[in-house]
């Protein structure tokens, strides 16, 4: 591969960055033998493979089975893509990520870069996304950087005007970055522009959800901001035309006609999957059910960020 190729304006090699940033590693040494990887559970396979086919990088995924700690016992998986290309690693010291610990010493690369990616990436790696227990939308970070979290302070300010004050707390010596209610719809819009961006689909759908958040019609007049449910007539009108041309129909963005477009097509096609039905328990209900309950989890774990990563 060359590494001309590896360009952090590039969204795919931004993104990249960001998520090596927060869950990567780089073992061994730039002179000699080394690999850099990511491991990730599971769910979030999706996401290296995709990167897997994106990256101009030879990669290699692997999978291994333990019991862990937090398990509870229980066989635990994960999957983990490593790269070994020496040039490439020589090139990741140069971004901020020379072999070894970096939990403190990491932050957004020196040179120009795509920042809405690159926040995808690290949000990815160690922030959460979604709503507590009471419906409140949130996104959050947590990192021992102070730039990283001096980057996501900057992104807050940037979508809402609103301000973080940046300590780290005295438990962990890490810093908490989160943001609720309407600035949180406001990150998230700018983290999510759209359905097609690279980036684990799990958290993805909670994005867009959390950017598609309005308050509630009582509150709305606090926040300055009118919600619109949609009606099955216009989820018709959108069905039957462009983005374009339905956003002027119905007198809303492209955005939120392309992100309900998506949420449409994936219910059918969730309907096409209960319908050519999988397993069924003794009841007749379908035995995957508790899998959409185990993924629905994160929306409902209050208060606590770091439990819905």
């Amino acid at each position: 591969s060359s590494m001309e190729d590896l360009d952090p304006s590039d969204p795919i090699i931004a993104y990249f960055l960001g998520l090596l940033h927060t869950d990567g590693t780089h073992h061994g040494d730039v002179g000699h033998k080394g690999r850099v990887t990511i491991e990730l559970a599971e769910r979030d396979v999706d996401i290296l493979r995709a990167l897997t086919e994106a990256l101009p990088l030879k990669t290699t995924i692997r999978t291994r089975t333990r019991v862990t700690n937090f398990s509870g016992g229980k066989q635990y998986t994960c999957f983990s893509l490593s790269v070994f290309d020496q040039e490439f690693r020589r090139w990741l010291a140069t971004m901020r990520m020379p072999p070894g610990r970096k939990a403190t010493s990491v932050g957004p690369p020196s040179c120009e870069f795509s920042h809405r990616d690159y926040l995808r990436g690290i949000i990815d790696g160690d922030g959460s996304v979604g709503f507590t227990k009471t419906g409140t939308p949130f996104v959050s970070f947590v990192t021992a950087s102070a730039e990283l979290a001096e980057f996501v302070g900057g992104a807050i300010h940037a979508t809402s005007h609103r301000s973080r004050t940046l300590r780290r707390n005295a438990r962990d010596d890490v810093f908490n970055v989160m943001v609720t209610n309407v600035p949180a719809a406001q990150l998230a819009d700018y983290i999510w522009p759209s359905p097609d961006v690279l980036g684990i689909e799990r958290k993805k759908e909670s994005g867009l959800s959390v950017a598609q958040w309005r308050p509630p019609a009582e509150k709305a007049g606090r926040y300055g901001v009118v919600r619109r449910r949609w009606t099955p007539g216009d989820d018709a009108i959108v069905v039957a035309n462009t983005d374009e041309a339905a956003a002027f129909a119905l007198g809303r963005t492209i955005k939120s006609i392309a992100v309900r477009r998506w949420r449409l097509e994936r219910a059918l096609a969730r309907e096409a999957t209960v319908a050519s039905s999988g397993p069924r328990n003794s009841d007749g209900s379908d035995c995957r059910r508790h899998r959409d309950r185990d993924d629905a989890k994160f929306t409902t774990q209050a208060a606590k960020p770091r439990t819905t990563r």
